[in-house]
């Protein structure tokens, strides 16, 4: 039996659910790059993010979304897409997915990342970027179905506490456009 979740595009009373979310993945130590305690989300900041992503594009503020996934009644997972900073860079969205542990393999970053795509096809992005740890082999599989391309590894990336060390593995696709 599978349990049912909702993806929306956030909204402010999200802001707390997401700076747990994120503090919850951080403790795990396996899927980000900051440990716990070491680049906490401020609930203001949440906030600001999530208000500036419901905000309408412009030549200075390019698009960019922020879903979130709800079920059981909490955030169980989310996906931000942020223009580059640059003019040289404004085409690419930087992608960054993460779902709770309990929720994984139930088909909620699929959810996510489809929902991210289809708003992608109606905004000015023209590619898309994330970056994923080469251990997190189901993330990478599901990025791979959808179009997803390695464009290059950054060997030994990461040194975690055990001494180990991780790649950093890149990813891309274009932007298919959809007609109005």
């Amino acid at each position: 039996m599978s349990e049912e979740f909702t993806i929306a595009p956030a909204v402010t009373s999200d802001a707390s659910g997401l700076v747990a979310l994120r503090a919850a993945v951080a403790a795990e130590g396996e899927f980000l790059v900051a440990e716990a305690g070491e680049s906490a989300w401020p609930l203001d900041a949440m906030i600001a993010r999530v208000r500036a992503a419901t905000g309408a594009p412009s030549s200075e503020a390019p698009a960019r979304c922020l879903y979130v996934a709800r079920g059981r009644h909490r955030v169980v997972g989310f996906i931000e897409v942020q223009p580059g900073a640059f003019r040289r860079n404004r085409h690419v969205g930087y992608v960054e997915v993460m779902v709770a542990a309990d929720w994984r393999g139930r088909g909620v970053g699929r959810a996510l990342m489809d929902r991210a795509l289809e708003w992608a096809s109606r905004s000015p992005l023209q590619k898309l970027a994330l970056s994923v740890y080469a251990h997190n082999a189901p993330a990478i599989a599901l990025y791979r179905k959808l179009g997803f391309e390695e464009e290059g590894r950054r060997v030994a990336e990461y040194l975690f506490p055990d001494g180990s060390y991780r790649d950093d593995v890149l990813m891309a696709r274009f932007v298919a456009r959809k007609e109005p």
